[in-house]
Protein backbone atom coordinates (compact mmCIF):
# COMPACT_ATOMS: atom_id res chain seq x y z
CA UNK A 1 0.00 0.00 0.00
CA UNK A 2 1.30 3.42 -1.11
CA UNK A 3 2.43 6.32 1.56
CA UNK A 4 -0.37 8.88 0.95
CA UNK A 5 -0.78 12.57 2.43
CA UNK A 6 -4.43 13.40 2.59
CA UNK A 7 -5.42 17.18 2.66
CA UNK A 8 -8.64 18.70 5.20
CA UNK A 9 -8.80 21.19 2.46
CA UNK A 10 -9.64 18.50 -0.47
CA UNK A 11 -12.53 17.44 1.56
CA UNK A 12 -14.31 21.04 1.74
CA UNK A 13 -12.35 22.44 5.13
CA UNK A 14 -12.26 26.24 4.73
CA UNK A 15 -9.87 27.55 7.31
CA UNK A 16 -10.21 31.06 8.88
CA UNK A 17 -13.94 31.13 7.69
CA UNK A 18 -15.57 30.66 11.03
CA UNK A 19 -17.26 27.93 9.33
CA UNK A 20 -18.08 24.30 10.46
CA UNK A 21 -15.34 22.07 8.94
CA UNK A 22 -16.80 19.06 10.54
CA UNK A 23 -17.81 17.23 8.04
CA UNK A 24 -14.52 17.97 5.67
CA UNK A 25 -12.47 16.30 8.86
CA UNK A 26 -15.12 13.16 9.13
CA UNK A 27 -15.06 12.38 5.08
CA UNK A 28 -11.11 13.01 5.48
CA UNK A 29 -10.68 10.80 8.50
CA UNK A 30 -12.95 7.89 6.19
CA UNK A 31 -9.87 8.34 3.79
CA UNK A 32 -7.48 8.02 6.01
CA UNK A 33 -9.00 4.87 7.63
CA UNK A 34 -8.82 3.40 3.61
CA UNK A 35 -5.06 4.56 2.85
CA UNK A 36 -3.29 4.93 6.41
CA UNK A 37 -2.07 8.03 5.12
CA UNK A 38 -1.45 11.21 7.41
CA UNK A 39 -3.89 13.88 7.02
CA UNK A 40 -3.12 17.00 7.17
CA UNK A 41 -3.97 19.95 8.38
CA UNK A 42 -2.73 23.11 6.70
CA UNK A 43 -2.30 26.41 8.07
CA UNK A 44 -5.37 28.54 9.30
CA UNK A 45 -8.27 28.19 11.80
CA UNK A 46 -10.78 25.21 12.15
CA UNK A 47 -13.85 25.05 13.54
CA UNK A 48 -15.39 21.43 14.64
CA UNK A 49 -18.61 20.78 16.64
CA UNK A 50 -18.06 17.44 17.35
CA UNK A 51 -14.67 15.34 18.61
CA UNK A 52 -11.92 14.05 16.44
CA UNK A 53 -11.35 10.35 16.53
CA UNK A 54 -7.95 8.95 15.50
CA UNK A 55 -7.67 5.65 15.42
CA UNK A 56 -3.90 4.14 13.82
CA UNK A 57 -3.60 7.58 11.74
CA UNK A 58 -1.45 10.66 11.72
CA UNK A 59 -3.08 14.06 12.10
CA UNK A 60 -0.15 16.61 11.36
CA UNK A 61 -0.85 20.65 11.36
CA UNK A 62 1.65 23.47 9.70
CA UNK A 63 2.95 24.07 13.50
CA UNK A 64 1.79 25.03 16.56
CA UNK A 65 1.00 28.57 16.04
CA UNK A 66 0.08 28.08 12.43
CA UNK A 67 -2.79 25.55 12.33
CA UNK A 68 -5.51 25.94 15.35
CA UNK A 69 -8.79 23.23 16.05
CA UNK A 70 -11.06 24.96 17.68
CA UNK A 71 -14.04 22.82 18.84
CA UNK A 72 -17.31 24.58 19.72
CA UNK A 73 -19.73 21.59 20.84
CA UNK A 74 -21.19 23.58 23.95
CA UNK A 75 -21.70 19.90 25.48
CA UNK A 76 -17.99 19.75 25.66
CA UNK A 77 -16.74 16.56 24.49
CA UNK A 78 -13.24 15.94 23.66
CA UNK A 79 -11.55 17.82 20.54
CA UNK A 80 -9.68 14.74 20.35
CA UNK A 81 -9.95 10.72 21.11
CA UNK A 82 -6.45 9.93 20.54
CA UNK A 83 -6.40 5.60 20.19
CA UNK A 84 -3.39 3.12 19.69
CA UNK A 85 -1.21 4.34 16.88
CA UNK A 86 -1.65 7.28 16.43
CA UNK A 87 0.81 10.67 16.13
CA UNK A 88 -0.63 14.11 16.55
CA UNK A 89 1.77 17.21 15.80
CA UNK A 90 2.55 20.70 14.65
CA UNK A 91 -0.93 21.93 15.76
CA UNK A 92 -3.15 24.20 18.56
CA UNK A 93 -6.37 22.46 20.16
CA UNK A 94 -8.75 24.46 21.63
CA UNK A 95 -12.20 25.06 22.72
CA UNK A 96 -14.43 28.30 21.92
CA UNK A 97 -13.82 30.60 24.79
CA UNK A 98 -17.20 30.83 25.60
CA UNK A 99 -17.88 27.36 26.69
CA UNK A 100 -15.90 27.31 29.68
CA UNK A 101 -16.70 28.94 33.02
CA UNK A 102 -13.50 28.09 34.24
CA UNK A 103 -14.86 26.07 37.31
CA UNK A 104 -15.00 22.72 35.15
CA UNK A 105 -13.81 19.30 36.94
CA UNK A 106 -11.53 17.02 36.10
CA UNK A 107 -13.01 15.20 32.82
CA UNK A 108 -14.78 17.85 31.60
CA UNK A 109 -13.87 19.40 28.52
CA UNK A 110 -11.09 17.29 27.62
CA UNK A 111 -8.30 18.19 24.92
CA UNK A 112 -6.88 14.96 24.31
CA UNK A 113 -8.73 11.30 25.59
CA UNK A 114 -6.31 9.38 25.65
CA UNK A 115 -8.45 6.31 24.28
CA UNK A 116 -10.65 5.22 21.00
CA UNK A 117 -13.99 7.18 21.24
CA UNK A 118 -15.49 3.49 21.47
CA UNK A 119 -13.34 2.53 24.70
CA UNK A 120 -11.67 -0.49 23.13
CA UNK A 121 -8.07 1.10 21.80
CA UNK A 122 -5.93 3.07 24.74
CA UNK A 123 -3.30 5.36 23.17
CA UNK A 124 -0.10 2.98 22.79
CA UNK A 125 2.19 1.38 20.37
CA UNK A 126 5.31 3.82 19.24
CA UNK A 127 2.27 6.89 19.82
CA UNK A 128 3.39 10.36 19.81
CA UNK A 129 2.20 13.15 20.72
CA UNK A 130 4.25 16.11 19.95
CA UNK A 131 4.75 20.21 19.29
CA UNK A 132 1.20 20.65 20.38
CA UNK A 133 -0.70 23.41 21.91
CA UNK A 134 -3.80 22.74 24.48
CA UNK A 135 -5.70 25.74 24.98
CA UNK A 136 -9.54 26.48 26.83
CA UNK A 137 -9.38 23.22 28.16
CA UNK A 138 -11.34 21.87 31.34
CA UNK A 139 -8.54 18.88 31.66
CA UNK A 140 -5.52 19.28 28.99
CA UNK A 141 -4.99 15.31 28.86
CA UNK A 142 -7.53 12.91 30.31
CA UNK A 143 -8.74 9.39 30.53
CA UNK A 144 -11.00 8.30 32.89
CA UNK A 145 -10.51 4.58 32.82
CA UNK A 146 -8.16 4.15 35.74
CA UNK A 147 -8.75 0.57 36.55
CA UNK A 148 -6.10 -2.24 35.33
CA UNK A 149 -5.21 -2.83 32.98
CA UNK A 150 -6.00 0.77 31.63
CA UNK A 151 -4.01 2.65 34.04
CA UNK A 152 -1.03 3.46 31.93
CA UNK A 153 -0.03 4.69 28.52
CA UNK A 154 2.39 2.16 26.77
CA UNK A 155 5.28 3.50 24.18
CA UNK A 156 4.24 6.46 24.11
CA UNK A 157 6.22 10.10 23.25
CA UNK A 158 5.08 13.40 24.78
CA UNK A 159 6.91 15.83 23.28
CA UNK A 160 7.00 19.81 23.12
CA UNK A 161 3.15 20.32 24.58
CA UNK A 162 2.11 23.38 25.77
CA UNK A 163 -0.87 23.27 27.90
Amino acid sequence: MEWKMLNVLDFGARPNSFQDDTDAFIKAMEEQRETKGTLYVPEGIYYVSKSISLLSCNLKGAGSFATTIINTNPLGEPILYVGRSCVVSDLTISFEQNLLSRHEKQGEFVGVMLRDKDCIYKLQRASTIRNVRILNTGTAIYDERTEQPYRSVMSVTFEAIEI
